[in-house]
């Protein structure tokens, strides 16, 4: 199956939401629009003013930095997201970054991104879920405690 997605353009000097443009991309059948983050501009907030004003499109992070927030928090922050936009319109894109994104911007170490990107899925799972988890992963950096509500 062939699916059409639309973007906001984060590396823009200026950052817009291009509002008509996404308008004219869900009347015309389009399935989704991504966001992106990078130097300047996070992925969530755009999504949420795109999920105020559209009823259908799917609403994606094209990249979430995974060393830029723990995954506790981008697991509420992509069910926060769920639950505003009417359910089911959430895609969570994430990635590792790069080295200099991690040690330059972010003030974390690369280490090992596979097992970081390993551990972040096995945690926001268990949240997505609703279990009460402690997890200790491989880049042993992760670890969340508690019932997730």
């Amino acid at each position: 199956m062939i699916e059409l997605g639309t973007e906001i353009r984060w590396q823009d000097r200026r950052f817009t939401i291009p509002m008509e443009r996404i308008r004219l991309s869900e009347q015309w059948g389009y399935d989704a629009v991504f966001t992106a983050e990078g130097y300047g501009s996070e992925g969530f907030v755009p999504l949420g003013y795109v999920a105020a004003n559209t009823t259908t499109l799917k609403l994606g992070t094209r990249i979430t930095e995974v060393t830029g927030r723990p995954p506790m928090l981008s697991a509420m922050t992509y069910q926060t997201l769920d639950h505003v936009s009417g359910g089911g319109r959430v895609i969570a894109g994430l990635g590792a970054a790069s080295p200099n994104a991690a040690e330059s911007l972010q003030g974390k170490p690369w280490g090992k991104p596979v097992a970081r990107m390993r551990d972040y899925v096995a945690i926001m799972r268990q949240v997505f879920a609703g279990h009460r988890s402690s997890i200790r992963g491989q880049s042993g950096q992760l670890r969340i405690a508690g019932p997730a509500t």
